[in-house]
C-alpha cells in the first residue's frame, strides 16, 4: 500500500500567516501600550524625585532654589538654580513629551520655588497627562504625604 503525503495548499499557508500576523500585531500593540505607560510612570517618579531633592537641597544649604521646566520639541528640559548664587545650577534629566497643567491650565513652562524653610510654591495642582494616563497632586500636599503629616512653616512672603 502506497501512502500519499498530504501537502498544505497555498491558501492554507496564507491563512496561517494571516492569523500569525494578527496575533503578533495584537501582542506588539499591547506591549507598546505597556511601554508607554512605563515611560510615563518613570518620568513622573523622576520628577517627584527631583522635587524631593530640590527641597532637601534648599533646606540643607539654607538657600532658596528655583526649578525651571521648559517644554522642548520632544519633551521637557529642566534646571534647578540657586537664587542666592546662580552659579549653583543643576540640570534635570529630560522628561518625555507629555502635557503638564497647573490648575487645569496646560503650560509650556513650569517654575517652582523651593525655600530654605521647606516651603515649596506655588500652591497649585500639578497634573501630568499623556493619552489616557493622568497623575495629579497639590504641591504642598505631596510633601505633606511624604513626611507623614508634617508641613513646614509658611514662607515669610505668605504672611504678608
Amino acid at each position: 500500500m502506497i501512502q500519499q503525503r498530504r501537502y498544505l495548499t497555498l491558501l492554507e499557508v496564507m491563512i496561517g500567516i494571516a492569523l500569525l500576523t494578527m496575533l503578533a500585531g495584537a501582542v506588539f500593540w499591547r506591549l507598546d501600550q505597556m511601554m508607554a505607560k512605563g515611560r510615563f510612570d518613570s518620568d513622573v517618579k523622576q520628577f517627584q524625585g527631583a522635587l524631593v531633592s530640590a527641597r532637601s537641597l534648599a533646606m540643607n544649604t539654607k538657600m532658596d532654589f528655583q526649578l525651571k521646566l521648559q517644554r522642548i520639541k520632544d519633551g521637557w528640559r529642566g534646571i534647578l538654580i540657586c537664587r542666592e548664587d546662580p552659579r549653583m545650577s543643576y540640570p534635570l534629566p529630560r522628561l518625555s513629551s507629555m502635557d503638564i497643567s497647573l490648575n487645569q491650565q496646560t503650560v509650556r513652562r513650569l517654575i517652582l520655588d523651593f525655600y530654605s524653610t521647606g516651603f515649596v510654591g506655588p500652591r497649585q495642582l500639578i497634573t501630568f497627562s499623556q493619552g489616557s494616563q493622568r497623575q495629579s497632586w497639590h504641591v504642598p500636599s505631596f510633601f505633606y504625604k511624604l513626611e507623614e503629616g508634617v508641613l513646614p512653616p509658611p514662607h515669610p512672603s505668605e504672611l504678608s
